[in-house]
């Protein structure tokens, strides 16, 4: 179980403090084009709702059940039950995605990215399909996963779900997952609510236990220093064999360094960043990590080949991008143990 001394305050801010106020100019009010022919084909297969209707279940009414904690409560007290996995439509009416904007207001929920496929487009995905395929017996973990579209892919992509798992620091995302997938029974049990930093608790005991960890929009949250720890602590949750695999993209510049976080995410005068690497310092410090753990590493990492900038999560303001510069490229990894 996450306790409150494993959440990432020090980063972040006070978790519970944060306002989830609409007028964050990462918050939008329609999903633009985020909702892709791919995502539109998921909903109709994997969830069953008709093309036509895939915007609209989006912004799907649903209602937090009347026995879930408050989020400041779930913050303060740390309250994980049952509740994590229901959700059912009322009359009393709340959209899917304020439900996850409530939960923590993350640009990629502002910006509707947590309906984005980015597993599946990585360059070696269809690689991925054929290794968890080829052994029903492989496992991977979505570290970051938040309502859990990737993993619902890998199932429409004939995964089966008991090879799956995903985790996020708040339990709440299960429900809401549920929410926008319809698959409450078919898809249980498949959430571990951990802070991936936490010495103690659900993911420290499941150290040396999976066979890929999948990590897409992960890192660049931390300035380098944590990103080195979080490093540290995904090798840790491999299995310590020969192919074990970490997969996934995020935020880069082709001009590495940090940038200052600002309010709300940092109390005011609070002086804290986040690093955007380039392929060659992303490289660089899987190296270093995986020589001081005694590893040897084949990293594989290059630059989203179209290269547009701006097609990262971090809404403009005043021309300007809120959480990365005008240098702003998505970069995809592959990491294999020898």
């Amino acid at each position: 179980m996450t306790t409150p001394d494993s959440l990432p305050t020090n980063r972040l801010g006070v978790a519970a403090t944060i306002p989830r106020s609409k007028s964050w100019p990462w918050y939008h009010e329609f999903i633009e084009d985020k909702l892709t022919s791919s995502v539109k084909d998921l909903l109709e297969g994997y969830s069953g709702i008709r093309a036509e209707d895939a915007e609209s279940h989006v912004y799907k009414i649903v209602s937090k059940p009347s026995n879930v904690p408050s989020f400041l409560d779930y913050v303060t007290k740390c309250v994980v039950g049952p509740y994590s996995s229901i959700c059912v439509p009322t009359t009393q009416l709340r959209a899917a995605r304020d439900m996850a904007w409530e939960i923590f207001p993350w640009p990629c929920i502002g910006e509707f990215w947590f309906i984005s496929l980015g597993l599946s487009s990585h360059p070696s995905y269809p690689q991925l399909l054929t290794h968890l395929k080829s052994d029903p017996t492989t496992t991977l973990l979505d570290l970051g996963t938040c309502l859990g579209q990737d993993l619902r892919k890998l199932v429409y992509d004939g995964i089966p779900a008991s090879q799956l798992q995903g985790s996020d620091l708040f339990a709440e995302y299960e429900a809401a997952g549920h929410a926008l997938w319809r698959d409450e029974k078919k898809f249980r049990n498949r959430f571990i609510a951990a802070d991936v930093f936490a010495t103690q608790g659900p993911l420290a005991d499941m150290q040396g236990t999976w066979d890929v960890i999948s990590i897409f929009m992960f890192l660049h949250v931390w300035d380098l220093s944590d990103q080195k720890r979080a490093c540290k602590r995904i090798l840790n949750l491999l299995k310590p064999r020969p192919g074990s695999w970490i997969i996934g993209a995020q935020s880069g510049s082709i001009n590495p360094r940090h940038f200052p976080l600002r309010p709300p995410f940092v109390a005011p005068g609070e002086e804290r960043s986040v690093y955007r690497h380039s392929v060659e310092t992303f490289r660089e410090m899987w190296e270093e990590v995986g020589k001081e753990e005694g590893l040897a590493l084949d990293v594989w990492v290059e630059y989203q080949r179209d290269e547009v900038s701006g097609n990262e999560i971090g809404e403009r303001e005043g021309g300007k991008l809120l959480f990365s510069g005008d240098d702003n490229r998505r970069i995809y990894f592959l990491i294999k143990r020898l």
